[in-house]
This record gives C-alpha cells, structure tokens and sequence, in this order.
C-alpha cells in the first residue's frame, strides 16, 4: 500500500513469497509469483494531497522505491501489478457489472466510524471507545450514499466453505477466529464512495467510485490474465497460496471468496 516508501513490514511477506516461489520452481514447478501496490483510496489521496501532487503523481513517485526495494532484496516476481493498471481496472468493472447483474448489489446510505488508515468501518462494538484498534487514532463519523454488497448472502456458503477446504485459513487460531466471527452473522458491505474521487468508477454509476477492498482484491485475478490472457488464467487459477497481513485477514478470507462466489 504505497501511502509512504516500502519498510521492513512490505520486505517481510514478500521474501517469504520469494522463497516459497523458489522452493517451488527448484521442484521442477510452473510458478507464477504475482506482487504490486494497491493505488487507490481515501488515504492515498489525502496523503498527495498534503504534499501538493495528484494521487497518480504521487502514486507514481513511489512505485519505483518499491521494484528498487525488491531488486536489492533480490526477489523475482513474474509480475508487479498496480490496481491503476489499465487490464485491472478494466477487471474491476467487468466484476462489478456481472455481480450488479446478479442482483447482488443494491443502493443505500452508509452511515458508521470510519479508519481511513485501514480504509474499513468499524462497528461500535469493535470499538466502544470509538479508536481504531490498529492505528490508535479516532475514527471518523461517515456517511453517504452508497452502493453495497449482499455480503450477508453468502454466511452459509463461507461456512460450508471453510468445513469442506479446512486448509483455506491458516494458522488453525486464525481459521477459527473467522469461522467465529462469520457464525456471528455478517453486514453488506458498502462497496462505493462519493466523498473523495480517488478510484475507479463504478460501472452503472460514474457517480460513484470503488471502494478500495473490492478493487484491490480482484488484481489477484487481472494479475494473471483474467480477461486477457484465458490460457494463462486458466492455468495459474486458482491460486495456491495468498500471503498476508494479519491485520487484513478478513478481506481476504471473507470478503475475496464472498465477491468470487458472486461472480
């Protein structure tokens, strides 16, 4: 997420994925090794804006800090997506018009507390003093129209998910916090934005942008050639292995797989 210059946190999941790939490739394995920056977003944009650029600009300036990070790091990636990538936006929108399409996205308001540092709402029974947990800042009070996500649909489905592919979350710790937390029940999710203009738009509302977690969890898709190249796709998808942060477990491990069964 390159709001700032690449730090021992980026180099960390990185070189484990470099040394899986390696160890994978050494055993006589096809592998693809996908990594890159997530672009868009309130904080991206507020943080350009601080220091006089255009998001992009400001995007622009960063990025190659983080190849010449990689290349000193002697890590060899097949690809370095960026979500501002013409092929990924362009799978952004193809996704948000079949789920539309679907009946699985709807208009309403979103009113909560918002981290613009996670770029995430917060429930005020995550946080009763109204800090996020994470950054240890105050939370902002947002709200604004919204297109949401039939999150809520697909309780049943990740459950049924989890039981039948046991290895889908790891650490077990980990795994059973999800299954704790989805079994509590799950809120749509709002998927757009209209109070910054940072992003992509969304397809059947140039109104609205995407919010940030449904565009950036599709380029493991258009990193591999989703509408572009289908022999690659094909052969590369589903992916092995996805390494991440702890702190963006739930995106990944309810959200990703609830936006896949939608499209």
């Amino acid at each position: 997420y390159p709001n700032d210059i690449p730090h021992i946190g980026h180099a960390y999941t990185t070189l484990a994925a470099d040394i899986l790939s390696r160890w994978n490739s050494l055993l006589g394995k096809e592998v693809f090794f996908l990594t890159g920056t997530d672009e868009h977003g309130k904080k991206i944009e507020q943080t350009a804006l601080s220091k006089g650029l255009k998001p992009k600009t400001f995007v622009d300036n960063l990025i190659p800090k983080f190849k010449e990070a990689w290349q000193s790091l002697n890590i060899r990636y097949n690809r370095f997506i960026r979500t501002t990538d013409s092929d990924h936006q362009q799978v952004v929108q193809t996704t948000l018009a079949e789920v539309h399409k679907k009946g699985d996205i709807y208009e309403g308001y979103y009113e909560g507390y918002y981290c613009v540092g996670c770029e995430a709402y917060y429930t005020e029974k995550d946080t009763p003093n109204k800090e996020c947990p994470i950054h240890k800042k105050p939370l902002e009070l947002l709200k604004e129209e919204s297109y949401f996500f039939k999150l809520s649909k697909y309780q049943t489905a990740l459950l049924n998910f989890y039981k039948k592919n046991p290895d889908f979350i790891s650490p077990k710790g980990k795994r059973e916090e999800i299954i704790n937390r989805v079994k509590e029940g799950l809120q749509d999710l709002s998927i757009s934005r209209t109070s910054f203009n940072w992003g992509i738009p969304i397809p059947f509302d140039k109104t609205h942008i995407t919010y940030v977690w449904f565009d950036a969890l599709l380029n493991y898709i258009s990193g591999i050639g989703y509408l572009e190249n289908s022999k690659q796709f094909k052969k590369f998808w589903p992916a092995d292995v996805h390494l991440i942060g702890k702190d963006i477990l739930w995106f990944h491990a309810v959200i990703w797989p609830a936006i896949l069964f939608s499209a």
